[in-house]
């Protein structure tokens, strides 16, 4: 995953900041499943990315930096406040059909008319295709395809191709929704896949 992201940010552009969130901790440990917790490997893939990524010459933030609980909104203002060029969120959930392996990636779709501002926060629609561009250029460099997921929001996949098999999710994510810079949320495994688990443990 280090490496793979490494390909879509160039070290030519002097060391940009980039945010790695590592997804629950403290009090909420995620998915727990065949003695694994996910909370764990979301913070030991963050770490390593981080190391990998500092290594190369970036300049990479932790935002959780060991087992301890952060709301969402310390998580969004440590995000949108440091002046980062990306953020990417790290989880290693439940895949939803039973049968997936990873990598995922999420985008958070454009925010729509209406009133649904106060619970999806504001995405415009520039700020969904930077984000879509990351997803892209992160799956690619993953060997993952870059179509949407046909179970993805509609207000996302407006000319877009989309495909059972696509490994960009389009859906409003809990994560996602108030931040500034372009973020996503990066699955590179599921913790809920025996096959995963086993590329993790070993």
């Amino acid at each position: 995953v280090a490496l793979a992201f490494l390909l879509v940010v160039s070290p030519s552009l002097a060391g940009p900041r980039i945010a790695l969130d590592a997804a629950h901790g403290g009090d909420d440990p995620g998915l727990k499943t065949s003695g694994q917790t996910e909370k764990d490997w979301d913070l030991k893939i963050a770490q390593a990315l981080s190391k990998a990524l500092d290594q190369a010459g970036f300049n990479p933030l932790l935002i959780r930096k060991k087992d301890e609980t952060l709301t969402q909104d310390q998580r969004d203002q440590a995000v949108n406040t440091s002046q980062v060029s990306v953020a990417l969120v790290v989880h290693l959930d439940r895949e939803w059909s039973g049968h997936q392996r990873g990598p995922l990636v999420v985008v958070q779709p454009p925010t729509p008319g209406g009133g649904d501002l106060p619970l999806w926060g504001f995405i415009s629609p520039n700020e969904y295709h930077a984000s879509l561009r990351l997803a892209r250029s992160l799956a690619r460099a993953l060997g993952a395809g870059t179509e949407l997921s046909s179970l993805s929001d509609g207000r996302g996949t407006a000319g877009e191709r989309t495909s059972e098999e696509g490994r960009i999710l389009c859906l409003p994510h809990t994560s996602l929704r108030n931040l500034t810079p372009p973020a996503v949320v990066l699955e590179p495994y599921f913790l809920s896949s025996a096959e995963d688990r086993k590329l993790l443990t070993d």
